[in-house]
């Protein structure tokens, strides 16, 4: 197949420059193919390395939601078991009956601060994010979401199995 090509101006004259300083005749025809070429394959290995990348990534993301969420679980849990009082745990199951999660979350900010006002309820600081979670919990999923709803259903999951019992 034949293409036309435009070269500007500048680039002819450096053109004709190097075949006055060259012994052989250049074949522009053969060195724009071969550029074409070179070009063609960097871009494919450069769409192969994003599609690499981002399965990669997808993975990655993938496994830390399921840690977040196992993590969540087991501090929600924790934290019922341990320290919640029932106006705390009331709270949580009613706002899970009343319109789930979506309710708490509907703010940006960070998940787990949202998940402390509605175990304290309106004005009160009964408890702090380090009565909810460790530190280093917080630090790595403080502000995700998947964390703070695990959480609550962690806490929730306690109540449910306590309320027989009360």
């Amino acid at each position: 197949m034949r293409r036309t090509i435009y070269v500007d101006d500048e680039l002819d004259q450096q053109m004709k420059e190097a075949e006055e300083g060259c012994q052989q005749k250049l074949n522009w025809s053969e060195i724009a193919q071969d550029a074409f070429r070179a070009y063609l394959t960097n871009m494919k290995t450069e769409t192969i390395q994003i599609s690499d990348t981002a399965s990669r990534l997808r993975a990655s993301r993938v496994e830390y939601l399921a840690s977040a969420r196992e993590c969540g679980f087991a501090a929600g849990s924790e934290w019922a078991k341990r320290y919640a009082d029932y106006p705390a745990l009331a709270r949580i199951k009613s706002m899970r009956r009343s319109g789930g999660w979506n309710d708490v979350f509907r703010w940006n900010g960070d998940a787990i601060v949202l998940v402390l006002k509605l175990v304290n309820g309106r004005d009160d600081e009964t408890y702090t994010t380090y009565d909810l979670a460790d530190e280093a919990e917080l630090d790595q999923f403080g502000d995700n979401r998947e964390y703070a709803e695990a959480f609550l259903e962690g806490a929730l999951d306690v109540f449910v199995k306590a309320l027989p019992s009360l």
